[in-house]
């Protein structure tokens, strides 16, 4: 913080970014916190002469969440439950996919940091998301096959 030194009678010290001089016995902090204060009720004000009623929507959108979010936590219950033996496995398959993300993600990091690298992956990545979008998806007969084979893909996860 930059002070400018000023009479002490009338003014203790300058704020840095508006150059607004504070009475003195005012400190920067007070006078940033009466600011706030100022804004979140002229925020408040209009807020009240729109009509909105907050309250009952962000109670209807939490209602919802919850209620998204305890289905969930039911159906990966009901999955761990059906998993019986296999829980070890389960764990085992979890732990190594998070090690391996993190792994691919501190690496990739490192290459990001090296010259031209970070740049060329980049030009890399946009060349194969458009070979991608022509190959598979720009053509009816190979999105019905793309579908197909992720069908297919999923139905071997699932067991099917």
């Amino acid at each position: 913080m930059h002070f400018c030194v000023l009479p002490a009678k009338t003014v203790r010290s300058v704020h840095p970014l508006k150059h607004v001089a504070l009475p003195k016995g005012l400190s920067v902090k007070s006078a940033t916190r009466r600011l706030t204060v100022q804004r979140r009720s002229a925020v408040k004000m209009k807020a009240k002469d729109e009509e909105l009623d907050w309250s009952e929507k962000s109670r209807d959108i939490f209602e919802t969440a919850m209620g998204k979010g305890t289905k969930y936590a039911k159906s990966a219950l009901e999955a761990w439950d059906a998993t019986g033996d296999e829980k070890p496995a389960v764990i085992a398959i979890a732990v190594v996919g998070f090690t391996a993300l993190y792994t691919t993600y501190a690496t990739l990091g490192a290459m990001e940091s090296v010259p031209f690298v970070g740049a060329t992956l980049k030009i890399i990545g946009l060349y194969v998301t458009g070979w991608f979008i022509y190959r598979m998806i720009a053509f009816e007969t190979e999105r019905d096959e793309l579908m197909t084979s992720v069908n297919t893909l999923t139905k071997k996860i699932k067991g099917e």
